[in-house]
């Protein structure tokens, strides 16, 4: 019976168009005799007899030299549980179960074993780690710390955050909401300035505590208004609570600059109705009545 001419074949490469004008050689298979035909460059590789399915390669010499048929890799499939074996050289291509076609991968153990199970399992013991897997190992524990470190930075970030609002709100406190002895500073200021429209607001419209007034004023700021000192000599107030006795409060007022030093006097103050008004009568009355302190004695 003749051989058709198509009987040998590339090993491990598929068919391919070819022009007309192609050079082709007549090849014999040096096992069963069967012939074929190649192509040129189809020399270079491993040939495969598809009547006997030897292999061969063509040496320097031209002569045709058979190739040991590679050793059958065992699998035991992990969907259907069917043992067999493969060849070596299918491991390059699709290799599947022969019964349920399940997909199969040579391992790193030269055995065939499911796409899923290929890592770690079925490694022997004692077996060097592949670099996929210490790659893998690898990147688990670079994301491991990339989460202990980002819950890490997360909680600085709060920290820092809470520090700044509750930072914030202090000082939005101290400058825009008003604090205790805010109107005593706003007072002391008028009383700098002489600004009579500002002290209206403060004083009881009384013609008696008017009088005090401007007795106590005279005594505390005759000499240390702001038309008396020199320009840009600013004057530092301090407002500190001595006394509260309902509905009176006795503050202790200190005034800081460079021209003047520091001076203090106390101020008496009564709440009446719901707004806080100066009381000049018992601020001179409080301090006339404290102890002077007693002059050195001489010798």
């Amino acid at each position: 019976m003749p051989v058709p001419q198509e009987g040998i074949e590339q090993a491990g490469h598929e068919a391919s168009e070819h022009c007309s004008t192609e050079v082709r050689l007549k090849l014999a298979c040096p096992k069963c005799a069967g012939v074929g035909t190649l192509s040129l460059q189809s020399l270079r590789h491993i040939i495969r007899c598809k009547r006997c399915d030897c292999e061969f390669l063509m040496a320097r010499d031209g002569e045709l030299q058979l190739q040991p048929r590679p050793a059958p890799a065992r699998y035991d499939c992990p969907r259907c549980g069917h043992a067999g074996s493969l060849t070596v050289r299918r491991s390059v291509r699709n290799a599947e179960c022969e019964k349920c076609s399940c997909p199969l991968v040579r391992s790193s153990d030269h055995r065939f074993r499911g796409v899923q199970e290929i890592e770690p399992a079925g490694r022997p013991a004692g077996a060097a780690k592949s670099h996929p897997a210490r790659f893998v190992a690898w990147s688990s524990s670079l994301a491991a710390f990339r989460r202990r470190a980002g819950r890490g930075m997360m909680l600085c970030a709060g920290v820092l955050l809470g520090g700044l609002l509750i930072t914030g709100a202090v000082l939005a406190a101290r400058f825009f909401l008003p604090h205790e002895g805010a109107h005593v500073q706003r007072f002391t200021r008028a009383c700098l300035s002489a600004d009579r429209s500002a002290l209206r607001q403060y004083l009881p419209d009384d013609p008696v505590q008017k009088l005090e007034f401007d007795r106590w004023q005279i005594r505390h700021f005759a000499s240390i208004k702001d038309a008396h000192r020199p320009a840009g000599d600013t004057i530092a107030i301090q407002v500190d609570l001595v006394e509260e006795s309902p509905p009176f409060r006795r503050y202790r007022v200190t005034m800081t600059s460079p021209f003047i030093g520091t001076r203090s006097h106390q101020q008496t103050w009564r709440l009446l109705g719901d707004q806080w008004c100066f009381d000049p009568a018992a601020t001179l009355t409080a301090t006339d009545a404290r102890p002077s302190l007693p002059s050195p004695q001489t010798r």
